[in-house]
């Protein structure tokens, strides 16, 4: 990866009650995109995850997603299409990033918006050290 560019566009705070998902950022796991353009580092390598395409908006007209990654931990792989911890989707804004609620972080980084759907509490701390660069030659 080239560097480091995510901006948080919003914040999730969680209850300090919820014990977070562990992270191991010397050991996290990098994804490129096949599209080109971008990489993400996930925090830790002990996830299972996987791509797909999708039509999503959140009820938002300005807002449209053509790819997510579902995320799960490597323990409950076989439940990473029903039920992923978090979803990451790529995104394209037009006329800025709508707010999407309590359960949605928002990041723009490498020329793109990704929003974090969090479906598990435990996975807050995760989603927010997730970073999107741009990779070489774009």
């Amino acid at each position: 990866m080239d560097r480091d560019e995510t901006v948080t566009l919003n914040e999730v705070v969680w209850d300090p009650s919820v014990t977070q998902f562990p992270l191991q950022p010397e050991k996290g796991l990098v994804y490129t995109s096949n599209r080109g353009g971008y990489s993400l580092k996930f925090p830790s390598g002990n996830i299972s995850y996987a791509v797909s395409s999708v039509r999503e908006n959140f009820g938002q007209a300005s807002l449209y997603c053509s790819y997510v990654i579902n995320v799960i931990k490597y323990a409950d792989k076989e439940n990473l299409e029903i039920s992923p911890a978090i979803r990451i989707y790529e995104c394209e804004a037009k006329g800025g990033v709508p707010s999407l609620g309590e359960k949605m972080l928002v990041k723009q980084g490498a020329g793109r918006i990704f929003v974090i759907q969090i479906n598990d509490p435990a996975w807050i701390s995760f989603s927010n050290e997730v970073v999107f660069s741009s990779v070489s030659g774009e």
